[in-house]
């Protein structure tokens, strides 16, 4: 069996981190962590290093992106919406968000990498995901079913479950 751990690291906003970790050995767990680790001490040290007219291009990237217009009036629906479903009612939010992101230096932005990416004061939440164990031949014997609803393979491993026509995701039932 494979399971796979998603690190969210966090110290005052989510970043996230990947640190699978499979049921096999104590050391390939520890190499992989190891491996991935390395990753993110290179990144955060290329964003300190990182020329100053590099890291303005980035931003501006970053910021050109936040501030896409709406492609369709159901996605401008959909922005809307969601600000009074979580009761925000930032209806302005990626200008604002981009304001920020203009407002952070790069020796800031290394720095907070830093402390909440490799400080070992990081807060880490993990999230187990399970590698789907069914074969296509039962996904293809049920096709509506959902995770509980019969689709499992031998080693008790969930389907997909498929969209459904109304739009809404339904919670699987428990066994």
């Amino acid at each position: 069996t494979l399971t796979l751990t998603l690190t969210l690291t966090l110290t005052h906003t989510p970043i996230l981190t990947l640190t699978p970790i499979l049921n096999l050995t104590h050391s390939i767990t520890l190499t992989f962590t190891l491996r991935v680790m390395s990753f993110v001490e290179t990144f955060v040290e290329g964003l300190r290093n990182m020329k100053a007219s590099e890291y303005e291009i980035n931003v501006r990237a970053a910021v050109a992106n936040k501030l896409l217009a709406d492609k369709s009036i159901e996605e401008e629906a959909q922005r809307q919406w969601s600000e009074v479903d979580m009761r925000q009612y930032r209806f302005r939010r990626g200008e604002e968000e981009a304001a920020a992101m203009r407002a952070v230096s790069q020796p800031q932005l290394a720095s907070w990498a830093k402390v909440s990416l490799l400080s070992k004061q990081a807060s880490q939440l993990t999230i187990v995901v399970n590698a789907r164990t069914g074969t296509a031949a039962a996904l293809d014997a049920h096709p509506t079913s959902l995770p509980g609803e019969g689709a499992r393979g031998a080693e008790g491993g969930a389907a997909a479950a498929p969209r459904s026509g109304g739009g809404g995701v339904r919670s699987p039932r428990r066994p």
